[in-house]
Formats: structure tokens, sequence, C-alpha cells
């Protein structure tokens, strides 16, 4: 015998229509609404049932936790992103200068991280620093290789820190944190600044732009910079 409520079923045909959609759900996640579901209603009891007693599970996945953004994973990407620039524009071999040393074998990112650590600087004489040597390659490539590069971001950092902060470290502490005497950071300071002819302005928008280009190598957002330690220009 067929079913008297099929679509076709006469107007006077009694049936209780289902429950409005948020009461089916309300009375699914209580577990009291079970007989006559259809496929679909099927499908959100089990997406809403528990699969503790207590009720305690939430319904679809879980999002992972956001690894958390500390100062040293900061220094470490933005000292990263500073050695990958400078290296990019130094040779194997070049001319002879003051800057030449044969002890300072550490790999570039770890020099600017101890400088970073020990200094307590901001980003900003890092940045200047950056803008320095950038324009020192514009006019004296060959003095740029691999055996000058610390000793040049050293004297770099030192200029860029006095013309930028208005708290001064000594050449004594720098040159100690660069691990050459106070002697030999005077004689790159100067040989940087007549290098460059005694160019050494920072505008707010070159540093900006060179700013965006560093964070932007070391993938960190523009948003944490200033919010801690090492970034806090």
């Amino acid at each position: 015998m067929s079913n008297p409520c099929t679509p076709f079923a006469p107007s006077n045909c009694s049936m209780t229509p289902p429950p409005p959609m948020r009461e089916l759900i309300d009375m699914c996640s209580r577990g009291c609404y079970t007989p006559g579901m259809s496929k679909k209603e099927k499908e959100i009891e089990m997406y809403l049932r528990s699969p503790c007693d207590s009720g305690c599970w939430t319904p679809g996945p879980e999002e992972e936790d956001e690894e958390e953004v500390t100062e040293e994973t900061l220094t470490v990407a933005v000292a990263d992103a500073i050695a990958e620039i400078l290296l990019s524009s130094t040779s194997e071999s070049g001319t002879s200068s003051v800057f030449d040393s044969v002890g300072l074998t550490a790999d570039l990112s770890d020099y600017i991280r101890r400088i970073a650590y020990y200094s307590k600087l901001t980003i900003a004489p890092f940045i200047g620093a950056v803008m320095l040597i950038d324009r020192l390659d514009s006019q004296h490539s060959n003095i740029i290789t691999h055996k000058s590069i610390h000793r040049l971001f050293l004297a770099a950092v030192s200029i860029a820190h006095k013309a930028l902060e208005e708290y001064q470290l000594t050449n004594t502490t720098i040159a100690a944190i660069g691990d050459i005497t106070m002697d030999e950071l005077k004689a790159c300071e100067v040989e940087l600044v007549t290098l460059l002819d005694w160019e050494l302005g920072f505008s707010d928008e070159n540093l900006y732009k060179y700013m965006e280009l560093i964070v932007g190598a070391a993938g960190v957002s523009m948003d944490l910079v200033g919010n801690i330690g090492f970034l806090g220009y």
C-alpha cells in the first residue's frame, strides 16, 4: 500500500511538519531528535554530536596555534636579511683596504646578530649601515669583498648610530662588540667617510625605503617593527 502522505496525497492528510532549522540544530545538539531524519539532518546530527559525555568538543577543525614571534626570532630574521643583501654586493677579491681582516671569519649573519645582541641598538643604525654600504658600492664596489665586509659593516653601523640616535655607545664599546681594537674602528670610520666624500645624510624617506627592503627580505610584518627590542625603530 502506498504511503498516503506523498506529495500527491489529499490536502486533508495529517502530517507533522519538520521543526525549523534552528530548532532542529538545537535539538540535534542535545541529542533529542533522531526519528525520521533525512540524510542532511543525519549529517547535521553527526557533525554536532560530541564524542565525550561532557559535550566539551567544539565542532570543526581546531586551528593550530601560531608560533609566537619573539625578539630572538625577529633579530635572526632581520640579521639574515641584511647579510643576504650585503653579500649580494661582495666579491671574492678586490682592492686591499683598511677594512680587510683575516681574523674575522664568522658568518656575516652571526656577526650582525652579535652586534644587535650586545649593543641593544634599534634597527635604525642597521638600516643606515646598509644605506652607507649601498652608496659605497655605487662608487667603490671594488672595496666590498668577503674579507672587508665585517669591519665595513661595523664602521657603517657606528657612523649611522652617531647620526641617528641620541643614546651614544662609545667607540671602545662598539669596537669590543665587533672584536676589533678602538684604533682599528677609528681607522675604518675615517676611511669610510672619506670614500663617501662625507655624504652621510639619512632622509626619512630613504630610511623607510630601505627598512621596507630589509623587513620584506626578512619575511616579517612591518606591524611588528617597533614592538620588540632590536626592531625598535
